[in-house]
């Protein structure tokens, strides 16, 4: 076997498909409406990042003008829909969930997975986009 399979499973894993309109689009939680908000942003090389947001869609469903998030980052060879599982647990706290595919992974652009090298700027343009 050419050693270089190994070498692209791991910088250039296939990438986990899926259907955006798979992703909700709003669910009830204890009497309370929360919204699956999908948007793109651009990282520093100008790579398109998909991502997701689920937060409450009324203000009168907040649990006041800013709201805790927390951001879910998806395994190697993965994406954002890994951690939306994880809404409905988050929501019942008082905290939005942010989920994103890092460039090379999902709906992302991107070529390549450096495991973490640019990763951490994909991460860091989400934290600024949120704040």
């Amino acid at each position: 076997m050419d050693p270089s399979m190994f070498v692209n499973m791991i910088i250039r894993p296939p990438r986990a498909e899926y259907n955006e309109a798979s992703i909700s689009k709003s669910l009830d939680l204890d009497g309370k409406t929360y919204k699956y908000e999908s948007f793109e942003i651009n990282n520093p090389k100008g790579e398109k990042l998909s991502c997701t947001m689920f937060e409450p869609s009324t203000d009168a469903d907040r649990s006041g003008d800013e709201m805790p998030c927390v951001i879910y980052m998806h395994g190697n060879a993965s994406n954002k829909t890994e951690g939306l599982q994880y809404a409905p647990l988050l929501a019942s706290h008082g905290l939005n969930l942010c989920t994103f595919d890092f460039s090379g992974c999902g709906k992302s652009q991107g070529n390549w997975v450096t495991l973490g090298h640019k990763e951490q700027d994909d991460l860091k343009v989400v934290i600024e986009y949120l704040y």
